[in-house]
């Protein structure tokens, strides 16, 4: 209604927070499965002949792990078997709801009491070569980034239709480090001028610059190798590391989380206090 001088709940929030706008791209709304961002990178990565041939998958992940969550519903869907590796964190009501979605009859899952223990009983999971078909960590992998990169592209598009306007910054949480790779490349490719405040969840050591480095240069030299060139262009949007917003540790909710998952509940969608509601604090 152009007439109504009552401001929208996203626009209350934009104000409150000293911005002229604020816009949420919905990606839990992709109606396809489960919906959520990790659909887009394993379309992509689970093409790949060594996960499309195989039988089982196998996965790593908190109990809670929405990309675990996203490799059941797809494994259901193309008849495969998975076999989750989780290490436990703190429980919250979204952690228990996607431990719960994990207990079928397609899924084993084995537990391990951390992350280290995980990687210490477990190597051939994260290093080295198998014949076993892992998805890495959050499928934040070359082929997987394409999947986001395809999003920024997308988001681009988005834009140049006026459908919301251009952002100064685009916030996304860094966890395994492919969604905020994935949008720098793609919002370039679009050619929308912008950057990607990529708000850490986990710990320096895993979400380092160095580790952001690798995955650009390692997408860049897929994408070449399909015949995906920029041109002249710059090769990524920048993208730069907020660290202020982590807590405790990773999995671990923190006030100001909390507080952003109220903030939104007005637009009627929730955050997720371990990914989500930190980028949004």
């Amino acid at each position: 209604n152009c007439e109504s001088t009552e401001l929208t709940a996203a626009e209350q929030m934009a104000q409150s927070c000293g911005l002229e706008s604020l816009t949420i791209k919905r990606d839990d709304l992709i109606p396809v499965l489960c919906g959520g961002t990790k659909i887009r990178k394993l379309n992509y990565l689970l093409a790949q002949p060594l996960y499309a041939d195989a039988e089982e998958w196998h996965a790593t992940g908190s109990i809670g792990s929405g990309n675990l969550v996203t490799l059941a519903s797809i494994a259901s869907h193309l008849g495969k078997k998975l076999h989750v590796h989780c290490f436990w964190v703190p429980l919250t009501p979204g952690i228990v709801e996607n431990l719960s979605q994990l207990t079928a009859d397609h899924v084993t899952i084995s537990y391990y009491s951390s992350r280290v223990s995980l990687f210490l009983r477990c190597p051939w999971l994260f290093v080295g070569q198998t014949k076993r078909a892992v998805v890495p960590p959050g499928a934040s992998c070359a082929e997987g980034i394409i999947g986001v990169t395809r999003a920024g592209i997308e988001l681009s598009d988005e834009l140049r239709a006026g459908l919301c306007p251009s952002p100064d910054r685009v916030y996304v949480p860094l966890g395994s480090g492919g969604t905020a790779v994935g949008l720098a490349l793609g919002l370039a490719l679009g050619g929308t001028e912008t950057s990607v405040c990529a708000v850490a969840v986990t710990e320096h050591c895993l979400s380092s610059r160095r580790r952001i480095n690798s995955l650009l240069r390692s997408t860049q030299t897929r994408l070449a190798a399909l015949g995906v060139h920029l041109d002249g262009q710059v090769p990524a949007v920048p993208i730069s590391i907020e660290r202020g917003f982590v807590g405790r540790k990773y999995a671990v909710s923190t006030a100001a989380a909390r507080d952003a998952c109220e903030h939104v509940k007005e637009e009627s969608f929730d955050l997720d206090v371990v990914y989500s509601a930190k980028a949004f604090a």
